[in-house]
């Protein structure tokens, strides 16, 4: 790497040039860049890797945010906040402007990757991940940034932020060109078949949950019974949004909605057009691009063109005989011929609005009527010859005839995924004005009558899908959404309050792939792997289920953890130790760009509560990022700043010596899994688990528990496999720690159990039997803790208060981790049972005793009992000078907050700590959902034929006044 020397105003070489800025200010450029305005990309005729070292270090002269903001062509009242906000950073940081450069562009890029929701055609990997090649460390960097990739990140956000001076929503656009052109993605040469691949994977046939339902009844049924309750006259629209983050199965359940339960789905996905999701982008969403940053009333009148054209296939569906599953297919497979008719369609409505044959009142017309008598025509015709094609083609499973209109089930559903396009612009008028759409044209259709093809009744109801970073978007708090207190309509401007429908977010899909009753032994395999890899969501099991291969689970695992910054370390920890996170900016970025679950809206949805279950393949993802030095101090640290009330957000650990005792055993755990040199995951002998955990007084353990009968082969024999963490509701049984053995996991025991903490399972298995024993871990979070006789008799006393608690009949190990530093009195180790004889022909051996359950019949169990007093590396081997501090200090942090859960979700929030979950037994189920079997859920049951207050007749929502919401 050159030397950059520090120069003056005049500073000049060969790769700069010189501007003076309106305000004469110099401006440095790259000489192959030219100076961009404000709002505008930058020039980015190259790509990154195209610029020389050299080049991409220039911003190393700025040695203050002053000279730093030289570089962008703002007004100076901006430069001032720019500078502000750097020195703020630095500050709060601590450290040198080189190194709070890397931090801010870091934590910047990172809020632009969840903006644009991951958007494919960027290398976010090569931008955000060091690199095993990046080796030049840069001084006083923070851990795991070398040189080059600081140069890389901090030049690359300098060219971002000459787009605007704060990272905004209505810019993504811009962001989008300029790291397309910057850091292009590599592009995949088998790109097609990977994408047919994510196709069939989406293909796969409905699972039913281990209670004998399907995830999608839960999800029809919460659908229909917000349909059916709508009322205009408290109701903002006739919508309700899908959340949650990727491969839980969102668009799958939208997808089941027409191939399981009959009804008609007009879908239409907005994902970034080099995406390899599926379903793939819509032919209409380029035509909504064309349409994008007209006026409010112009999108109105296209959304209405869109969903009148929409019903208009609906209904001609149901007259020639196409099945909601059929018709679902030709909008989301390889059938380009309908998507691009459809959208030519919904641009020929669109033309006559344009030529004035419509008027600003309203979309009724003769024109309109006739034009629409024109389309059906064309419309069957295009449907009738593609019902034929779908017919015979093999891969499409729904060759029923079509669906009659059913009374409480709308004509159709609408479903725009990836919704979080129609927020880009300022104001999201795209997505304001399709809520208007729905709202001014809906209307309940009679179903015992023939609907015209040119009807103006539009009886629907609208669904929007994406992560949840957008949605206080898709359903605002109330105090800082305008429209939802105030809605223009028939009568003047004033003070409204308008309900809107809470966002579903409890998708029963999880373990939905497990091989529960079949779980095989983790000992490394491939195919070990493969079974234990396909719990938790079931994008990771649809793969392996495709492939029979966890290779492939495994590395998309790992890209969608890419990423740097405070949220990437926290999500790495999650995965292995779950906390809750109230900060909604957090939580919502954490499970939009991290993968973690939802698990409680509040109903104004103002708080937002996740949890991260346990998932085997991301927990044996972070535990293989953090193997390297420099990340595991940074998430540590990270999260134990974090974890401090007031720095980031509010985050609930529970009890905090558990946390420090808990990464404690998962250091140790990752040292003996690394020496076994294994690729994927597996158990480690717990002789060596305990070496790494207490260092060189194992072999004092060992001397001690090869004087047992049973303890021997406990020791000798045991294996430990636990490289994440779940915490426990119930007291756990023999059945418990042969699943968590089998998942990677250690428990943390229900709160005030007696005598214990934290259970880590291990798993005996010899030529004669197959059995579980356990480690039990008291932890003391008490100062001045040091050793003493009364401390040793408390531990005994303790953990065999634990073991006749938990009434698993075997030998055992318990540890007490007394973890405030002794004052260098007494021992910091001591086993204190067995105890040693002192005198007579036995000195010297150790007197074993057993623990006895609560009624003292069940057969005696050897345990073996240690003390442990005190709280750094030379105890605690696995644990660096570095990371010592960091959890001494988490020690004396205080817990967060809490939320309430709710009842209706409860059973969802269950559903995701499969170690204790049980099915219920199934109840009979409901032979069709209809007007009189779907539940209110405003607790009114609407009478058959009765009309709901605010609706007019037949043609109810086509007022002649243009409702702006």
């Amino acid at each position: 790497m050159s030397d950059h020397k520090r120069r003056g105003s005049d500073l000049q070489g060969p790769s700069k040039r010189q501007h003076v800025t309106q305000e004469g200010e110099p401006e440095y450029m790259l000489s192959s860049r030219p100076s961009s305005s404000q709002g505008e990309p930058a020039a980015t005729a190259k790509t990154l890797t195209d610029y020389t070292p050299e080049e991409k270090a220039y911003w190393r002269e700025f040695n203050s945010p002053e000279e730093l903001t030289r570089v962008f062509s703002f007004s100076q009242v901006q430069k001032d906040d720019l500078k502000d906000t750097l020195q703020q950073y630095s500050e709060n940081l601590e450290v040198a402007f080189h190194d709070c450069l890397v931090e801010v562009a870091s934590v910047h890029l990172g809020s632009i990757k969840g903006l644009l929701g991951g958007t494919g055609g960027i290398a976010w990997d090569f931008l955000l991940n060091p690199h095993p090649d990046q080796t030049e460390f840069l001084h006083n960097t923070r851990p795991g940034q070398t040189e080059a990739f600081g140069d890389n990140l901090v030049f690359t956000w300098i060219e971002v932020m000459k787009v605007h001076p704060h990272i905004v929503p209505f810019k993504k656009k811009e962001y989008e060109q300029v790291l397309r052109k910057l850091v292009p993605a590599i592009k995949d040469p088998n790109s097609a078949m990977a994408w047919f691949a994510i196709e069939s994977r989406f293909r796969i046939e409905q699972r039913r949950t281990a209670d004998g339902y399907y995830p999608s009844d839960a999800v029809f049924k919460k659908l229909i019974g917000y349909y059916k309750s709508f009322n205009r006259s408290t109701d903002l629209s006739p919508y309700t949004s899908i959340v949650g983050p990727s491969g839980i199965g969102k668009s799958y359940a939208i997808s089941q909605m027409a191939k399981t339960h009959d009804l008609y789905v007009v879908y239409a996905s907005f994902a970034d057009e080099h995406s390899a999701t599926f379903p793939k982008r819509s032919a209409i969403a380029q035509v909504v691009s064309e349409v994008r940053g007209r006026d409010r009333a112009t999108l109105f009148f296209f959304w209405c063109c869109y969903l009148k054209a929409g019903l208009l296939d609906v209904e001609i569906c149901r007259r020639i005989g196409i099945s909601p599953g059929t018709f679902y297919d030709m909008q989301t497979s390889s059938y380009d011929q309908y998507q691009k008719g459809f959208a030519e369609r919904v641009k020929t409505l669109f033309e006559l609005y344009k030529k004035g044959s419509v008027k600003a009142g309203g979309i009724k017309s003769q024109a309109v009527s006739e034009t629409f008598k024109k389309l059906a025509k064309s419309s069957q015709k295009s449907l009738s010859d593609l019902k034929k094609r779908l017919q015979d083609d093999t891969n499409n499973d729904q060759k029923g005839a079509g669906v009659a209109r059913t009374e409480g089930i709308p004509d159709a559903l609408f479903c725009v995924d990836e919704a979080r396009a129609l927020l880009d612009e300022e104001g999201s008028m795209p997505f304001r004005s399709l809520r208007t759409a729905l709202r001014q044209l809906f209307g309940r259709s009679d179903k015992t009558k023939p609907l015209d093809i040119d009807s103006t009744v539009c009886d629907w109801f609208g669904i929007f899908l994406d992560t949840t970073s957008r949605v206080a978007n898709f359903s605002p708090p109330a105090r800082i959404d305008r429209s939802q207190r105030q809605v223009p309509g028939d009568e003047p401007w004033g003070d409204r309050n308008w309900n809107l429908f809470p966002p579903i977010f409890s998708i029963d899909t999880f373990d939905l792939f497990a091989n529960s009753d079949h779980a095989m032994y983790p000992d490394g395999s491939e195919q070990a792997t493969a079974s234990l890899f396909r719990t938790g969501r079931p994008l990771w099991g649809a793969m392996i289920a495709q492939n029979n291969s966890a290779g492939g689970a495994y590395d998309l695992a790992v890209s969608k953890t890419a990423g740097q910054g405070t949220p990437r370390a926290l999500a790495l920890l999650s995965y292995r130790l779950n906390f809750y996170i109230f900060s909604n900016a957090l939580a919502e970025t954490l499970v939009s760009g991290w993968l973690r679950y939802v698990s409680y809206i509040s109903p104004g949805r103002e708080t937002m509560r996740t949890t991260q279950p346990t998932e085997p393949i991301l927990a044996h993802s972070a535990a293989m990022s953090m193997r390297e030095p420099d990340i595991r101090l940074e998430v540590i640290s990270r999260f134990v700043t974090a974890s401090w009330e007031g720095t980031i957000g509010t985050i609930n650990l529970g009890d905090l010596g558990e946390m420090a005792a808990a990464i404690t055993i998962l250091l140790s755990y990752d040292e003996a899994f690394a020496r076994t040199k294994l690729e994927y995951p597996g158990s480690v002998p717990l002789t060596n688990f305990m070496e790494a955990l207490l260092g060189d007084v194992a072999g004092e353990i060992s001397d001690c528990a090869n004087t047992g009968d049973q303890m021997t082969t406990l020791w000798n024999e045991g294996r430990v496999f636990c490289n994440h963490f779940a915490r426990l509701q119930k007291r756990p049984n023999e059945a418990t720690l042969t699943s968590a053995f089998h998942r990677g996991t250690g428990l943390f025991l229900p709160d005030h159990f007696p005598g214990a903490d934290i259970l880590v399972p291990v798993a005996i298995t010899t030529a004669e039997q197959s059995r579980m024993s356990f480690l039990a871990i008291q932890v003391k979070n008490r100062k001045r803790d040091t050793y003493s006789k009364h401390l040793a008799n408390e531990t005994e006393s303790s953990l065999t208060r634990a073991a006749q608690e938990l009434g698993l009949q075997c030998q055992y190990i318990g540890i007490a981790m007394a973890l405030r530093p002794h004052d260098g009195g007494g021992k910091s180790f001591d086993i204190v049972q067995p105890k040693r004889v002192t005198r007579g022909k036995h000195a010297g051996n150790y007197q074993w005793l057993s623990a006895k359950d609560k009624k003292s019949k069940a057969p005696k169990a050897e345990a073996l009992m240690l003390l442990v007093t005190g709280f750094d590396g030379d105890i605690y081997p696995s644990i660096s000078s570095e990371i010592v501090p960091l959890l001494q200090s988490l020690l004396d942090c205080h817990g967060g907050a809490s939320v309430p859960s709710d009842p209706d979700n409860r059973a969802y929030a269950s559903r995701l700590m499969p170690l204790e979950w049980r099915p219920e037994p199934k109840v009979k189920e409901e032979e069709e959902l209809g007007a009189e079997e779907a539940k209110d859920p405003k607790g009114k049951k609407p009478e058959k034929g009765e009309q709901v207050e605010g609706e007019q007749a037949e043609d109810s929502g086509n007022d002649s006044d243009v409702e702006m919401v």
